[in-house]
């Protein structure tokens, strides 16, 4: 801290206490102290969740473009004196207590603002109450103070609102669907790769507390420890009908068909097991919201798609749409009638969208044949030889 001004060090403490705290909601870096159209004009950090950690995602906007990183406390900490006070002269700090402003003056020297009371950026509680949440906020639910993402009085921390939005957000696509799961006895239902399992129990919490269903409801993961923590929770919290195992997803014992299948952020192909899992016990509702998607890439080329590969990032999001477009087509193929929609907004997780798909009772011919048709299409395109998908069909039917 020795070469930081002195009268920036205020504002840094205040920035260090609200991430410690969960107070953070977002900062925003602005106002160039040069006409350098090389070095950004605009920095925006907001809170994200990675693997169940809170990073802070840092935006640079440079003329047209943004650029994207993700940062630990500590270190978004030690990166605004880097930038503040040499590119950018204006900071400001949104918590849930306050707004908190520093101005470069030159010289080194800033001058702080802190407004409090009614000029402090709203709480997201009061901000989002009108949006009516499947889970409200200001009503206690123990599954989430159990998770973190509230107090024991139903407050959600600031600092844990995206991940708030996130569960409500999965719960609604789940409700749109309420008609297609209606039916007199138990629910049967399985998370596929179920991680830390928070939108497991809101999914248990909705059907049974929210929609007064009974369940059977299975939450796997291939990691022990993780498994053996889910376990004690549904145990402490006495919830019937939710159990958890240790096991691949396309090797796990369910017997029998099942109502409702999810997979939530699922790594790569492990995305496409969950779909192949869920068809093979004939889910009636299949929900997948995919993860990073790595399969498809290397194998993408051809002259015509030659403009794609000059940019990194426009390779990756092409990758991953042609993966989703092929999973959809692929759902299709086996019986399903399949959307593809958006999940959470991007400004909490580039991971954004939604394949929901629901079992149809007597699919056309002509239907799949079309599937069929269009993934070809789009591979010879693509110069795809195989998904995994295509080569679990080639093993499924090697093994009848």
């Amino acid at each position: 801290m020795s070469k930081v001004p002195e009268t920036l060090k205020p504002f840094l403490k205040e920035l260090s206490t609200s991430v410690r705290h969960g107070s953070y909601q977002k900062l925003v870096i602005s106002r160039p102290l040069s006409n350098n159209e090389q070095v950004p004009s605009k920095v925006t950090v907001r809170p994200i969740l990675i693997d169940e950690e809170t990073m802070y995602q840092w935006i640079e906007r440079v003329g047209p473009r943004e650029l994207h990183q993700n940062l630990s406390a500590d270190q978004l900490i030690q990166r605004i004196p880097s930038i503040l006070g040499s590119i950018l002269g204006d900071a400001r700090l949104f918590t849930s207590e306050a707004e908190i402003c520093a101005r470069y003056k030159g010289r080194g020297h800033f001058q702080l603002h802190r407004a409090k009371g009614p000029q402090a950026i709203a709480e997201p509680e009061a901000h989002n109450r009108e949006k009516n949440y499947i889970i409200p906020a200001n009503t206690p639910c123990p599954f989430l103070a159990k998770a973190g993402i509230m107090t024991a009085d139903g407050r959600v921390k600031a600092s844990m609102y995206h991940k708030f939005k996130q569960i409500n957000r999965y719960l609604e696509l789940i409700r749109d669907l309420k008609g297609t799961l209606q039916k007199p006895e138990t629910l049967r239902v399985v998370d596929y790769g179920c991680g830390k399992s928070y939108l497991t129990f809101a999914l248990h919490h909705y059907l049974t507390v929210v929609e007064k269903k009974t369940v059977e409801m299975t939450g796997m993961d291939q990691r022990p420890d993780v498994i053996a923590t889910c376990t004690a929770i549904a145990d402490e919290l006495q919830l019937e009908g939710l159990d958890f195992r240790v096991g691949q997803i396309v090797d796990l014992p369910i017997d029998g068909k099942i109502d409702l299948a999810v997979s939530l952020h699922a790594c790569d192909t492990a995305t496409d097991e969950a779909l192949a899992a869920a068809v093979l016990r004939e889910a009636q509702v299949i929900v997948a919201v995919p993860c990073c998607q790595h399969e498809l890439r290397p194998q993408i080329s051809g002259e015509s798609l030659a403009g794609l590969w000059k940019h990194g990032i426009l390779a990756e999001r092409f990758a991953a749409d042609v993966t989703d477009a092929l999973r959809a087509l692929w759902l299709e193929q086996q019986g399903y009638q399949v959307q593809v929609i958006e999940f959470i907004e991007l400004e909490h997780t580039p991971k954004n969208l939604a394949i929901r798909a629901v079992r149809v009772a007597k699919p056309s011919r002509e239907s799949i044949r079309l599937a069929e048709e269009k993934s070809r299409a789009l591979k010879e395109l693509c110069g795809i030889a195989s998904t995994w998908l295509d080569r679990w069909d080639i093993q499924r039917a090697d093994a009848k």
